[in-house]
């Protein structure tokens, strides 16, 4: 049996530079396993790296290029765009969970891994899942 195709929100890898010892092991334990990003995770992983850590820019620029090499990363293209707008009326999401949504499904994902979602939900055959659910 193919192993399901997996995408990372921003706030689940967000965890592997705070102080959350369980959270990080967890993170880390879902990354060894392999998945997808897209090109507004890694732009919103910047924004809170230099907003909220000391990390100095070649640590930054290290850690972003260290995500590039684990993850298959897809692009924000205008067919994300028009998706996401659809997904975030359809399911009265905000505009950047929305997108979140579209490049999982375009990059065929079947688990989303995030925070900001019910846990459990499927939009669109992509099963939301908190990663962190029932974990100390």
């Amino acid at each position: 049996m193919a192993a399901e195709r997996v995408f990372f929100d921003t706030n689940v890898l967000v965890y592997l530079l705070k102080d959350d010892r369980h959270k990080g092991e967890c993170c880390a334990d879902l990354i060894a396993g392999g998945g997808t990003i897209s090109v507004q995770v890694l732009n919103e992983l910047l924004n809170v790296i230099r907003r909220k850590t000391d990390l100095n820019w070649p640590d930054t620029l290290r850690f972003l290029e260290t995500l590039e090499g684990l993850f298959e990363i897809t692009d924000m293209t205008q067919e994300t765009h028009r998706l996401g707008r659809r997904l975030a009326e359809r399911y009265r999401l905000s505009v950047y969970d929305a997108l979140i949504i579209a490049a999982s499904i375009l990059s065929g994902a079947s688990v989303l891994y995030t925070e900001d979602m019910p846990d459990g939900a499927i939009i669109e055959g992509v099963r939301i899942v908190n990663p962190f659910t029932g974990r100390p």
